[in-house]
């Protein structure tokens, strides 16, 4: 099961990056936020027949404060959100080493506003990922070179 779930985020990610892509470059699709709303609704919605359906069960929300939760949601919204304007006005290549750099930018964040630190093996990692985008960068390598690094 979790094969499966695995191979079919995969699937569902590349196929909405290429149709992203293929709608803004093609049909001269321009509302990106709309696109953004769009996806979190199908999400919703898919989200909600998986669970009627018993794929997984519903987990509330101990913490009586909800803060947490809500800056983690408004977080994920303008990721995604921007991400999309991203991929409209750049090469999907661009788009894949911009989400990379994503990772260390947030371990920075946290660092600097939570006091939270990262092992040295994360660190190492970033470092090597760092590393490869700026290369893949320099040399303008295509995507699937980029992704094998």
């Amino acid at each position: 099961m979790v094969g499966a779930g695995i191979i079919g985020n995969i699937l569902s990610v590349v196929g909405v990056v290429i149709c992203n892509k293929y709608i803004t470059e093609i049909d001269g699709f321009k509302y990106m936020i709309f696109l953004s709303f769009l996806h979190f609704t199908v999400t919703a919605i898919g989200t909600r027949i998986l669970l009627y359906i018993g794929v997984y069960t519903y987990k509330p929300v101990v913490s009586i404060n909800y803060l947490p939760v809500l800056w983690v949601s408004l977080g994920s919204l303008l990721s995604v959100a921007f991400m999309n304007l991203n991929l409209s006005h750049n090469n999907v290549g661009f788009y894949q080493l911009s989400k990379l750099a994503c990772i260390p930018t947030t371990l920075f964040i946290q660092l600097i506003a939570y006091q939270e630190r990262v092992s040295s093996v994360k660190v190492i990692y970033c470092t090597v990922m760092n590393c490869t985008v700026v290369n893949c960068t320099v040399v303008n390598c295509n995507v699937l070179f980029c992704t094998v690094l």
